[in-house]
């Protein structure tokens, strides 16, 4: 949906600046971002280029009712308002603990993961999927500083099992963190033509933006959607898509498929965190949000997921802010109920998430869309450190032998691709 309306939008980019914007962009002297655009199997790429704003937001030391007020002031425009600028802003998971006012004492995060980071550009280049092969890229190794034994994942599974057998929860998506070493010589942008080299690797909701002012790289591949905002003659609605459910490609993606479809544990996943986001949705606007699509299969590189749409009518003049504090952070990678989790959450995972399953909101013209930053790396040039993250949901139906190997499997489908 996304990549269809901004092409609909954008015009091509001439051949001839090709090697002027390749050079701009690997000079890192301004923030850039790039979006990759899926239509009918053929991709282009939104390289957005010259600043006009670039707001650093820490919500270290804001109270709850400061971040509420912040939220509300700059998200004030209703969802039919047309936005003049592409703008993008990148909300850290950690946010929530502000919107859902949980005293905890957050654990050090990065100073990027600390920040709204909110960016507003003045060039918009697009560039087709054989200019993009033609920019030349080094290749990329990644070392593992330190690899996740089974042991250690399964005593902060047990205590997940114990909290759900006791009906504190329902749900709760447990995640850990790997730290991956590259070589000096590697630059920002060949993580992001390497990720992207293969139509087939790229996620629906994915995004690269490179903040200078740290000298880091907010790398994602996301395929899950948060929230669209859909108009269709003169009525508007919002519309988001969980994902909740993996089983690995052995041999082919449809004997995956079956494999998942007969789960009866993913298919509760799928169904608690559907039911989840219908009353989130009722938040914004009553009746409550219709559910489209109970359960369709959704392929990533070496995974098979599964997903469901949801949707609900909204008046046109319902500001943008009042869906964001109904829905973020989204369900699907906190568990339920929403906030017992994110709480429990902290004290199990013992650190901050950083931009890892925030989310990041992009507005241009009519679009305005929100992804989930799952299969997202923090890349820090100066440490020359790449930091991901991956995780899964336990129910009572868990075992933590699968849910470690998912948990794995999906962090391999993200670092495999370099």
């Amino acid at each position: 949906m996304l990549g269809l309306a901004l092409t609909l939008l954008l015009k091509i980019c001439p051949t001839e600046v090709m090697s002027n914007l390749f050079h701009q962009i690997i000079s890192m002297k301004k923030s850039w971002a790039i979006v990759p655009l899926i239509k009918k199997g053929e991709v282009t790429f939104l390289v957005l280029t010259e600043p006009v704003l670039e707001e650093q937001i820490n919500l270290k030391g804001m109270s709850s009712r400061q971040t509420e007020k912040f939220i509300k002031k700059n998200f004030s425009q209703s969802v039919s308002e047309i936005s003049p600028h592409f703008q993008m802003t990148h909300f850290p998971y950690d946010l929530c603990l502000k919107l859902q006012n949980i005293n905890l004492s957050p654990h050090t995060s990065d100073a990027i993961g600390e920040k709204i980071i909110n960016l507003k550009f003045k060039n918009i280049d697009r560039v087709n999927f054989s200019d993009w092969k033609s920019w030349k890229k080094d290749k990329i190794k990644l070392f593992l500083k330190k690899d996740l034994e089974f042991c250690d994942y399964k005593k902060k599974f047990d205590i997940c099992s114990k909290n759900l057998l006791l009906g504190n929860c329902y749900q709760l998506n447990l995640s850990e963190k790997f730290s991956y070493h590259f070589e000096e010589s590697v630059r920002a942008l060949d993580f992001v033509l390497n990720l992207w080299s293969d139509k087939k690797n790229i996620g629906s909701f994915g995004h690269a933006t490179w903040i200078a002012s740290h000298n880091q790289l907010l790398l994602s591949n996301s395929p899950e959607c948060l929230f669209q905002i859909v108009e269709s003659k003169g009525e508007y609605k919002v519309v988001t898509m969980p994902i909740k459910g993996t089983q690995k490609i052995t041999k082919t993606i449809g004997e995956a498929w079956k494999k998942l479809v007969k789960s009866k544990k993913d298919f509760a996943e799928l169904n608690m965190i559907t039911d989840l986001l219908r009353n989130d949705l009722s938040r914004i606007n009553i009746p409550n949000g219709k559910i489209v699509k109970k359960r369709m299969p959704l392929v990533v590189p070496g995974l098979v997921h599964q997903f469901s749409i949801i949707e609900s009518i909204l008046p046109k003049e319902i500001p943008l802010y009042k869906v964001i504090l109904s829905l973020f952070p989204g369900g699907s990678i906190t568990g339920a109920p929403k906030k017992n989790v994110i709480s429990k959450l902290y004290q199990l995972e013992k650190r901050s998430r950083g931009h890892y399953s925030g989310s990041t909101l992009i507005q241009y013209k009519k679009i305005k869309c929100c992804n989930i930053n799952i299969r997202t790396a923090d890349v820090d040039m100066d440490g020359r450190v790449l930091s991901y993250s991956s995780g899964g949901g336990v129910t009572l139906l868990s075992s933590a032998c699968d849910e470690y190997s998912e948990l794995l499997a999906k962090r391999d489908s993200f670092i495999n691709i370099f």
